[in-house]
């Protein structure tokens, strides 16, 4: 359960800073990554070799669209891609998918209201939003109430 509360947590608190100041950190970034490994490892969420190759895949699948889209995306989303990989693993390129629908539903009315197809959204929101939804159909939060 701590390493279940510890993965909501880092997803909030991208989310939150990547609302409010547009930016997800690589401090952030990198103390998550020095967490998840061993977590994972000790306990088996997706077995290492998983972990490794979906944030491989995850960091250059995004780091690609970075490149090909320059301005769309920021290099935190790259990373932080790469870092949900690490305890997603296969789960990882759903908990994408669903934050790209959650961002065009978001976004879209916003561009036609605004007329304004140059708005910065924070898509670490969406990212965050999409990896919880992927990763709570497997957490019982229930199984510490007496």
């Amino acid at each position: 359960m701590l390493s279940e509360s510890i993965f909501t947590i880092f997803l909030a608190v991208v989310a939150i800073t990547d609302l409010r100041e547009g930016m997800i950190y690589d401090k952030v970034l990198s103390a998550a990554a020095t967490v998840f490994l061993p977590l994972n490892f000790f306990e088996s969420f997706v077995s290492f070799e998983e972990s490794l190759l979906y944030s491989i895949i995850g960091f250059l699948t995004m780091f690609l669209l970075y490149k090909l889209k320059p301005g769309n995306m920021g290099g935190g989303d790259v990373k932080f891609v790469a870092v949900l990989g690490l305890w997603l693993g296969k789960g990882l390129f759903p908990a994408i998918f669903t934050a790209s629908v959650l961002a065009a539903i978001f976004t879209i009315p916003l561009v036609i209201k605004n007329r304004n197809s140059e708005m910065k959204i924070p898509f670490g929101v969406f990212l965050s939003i999409g990896a919880f939804l992927q990763f709570v159909p497997d957490v019982n939060f229930f199984e510490v109430l007496p």
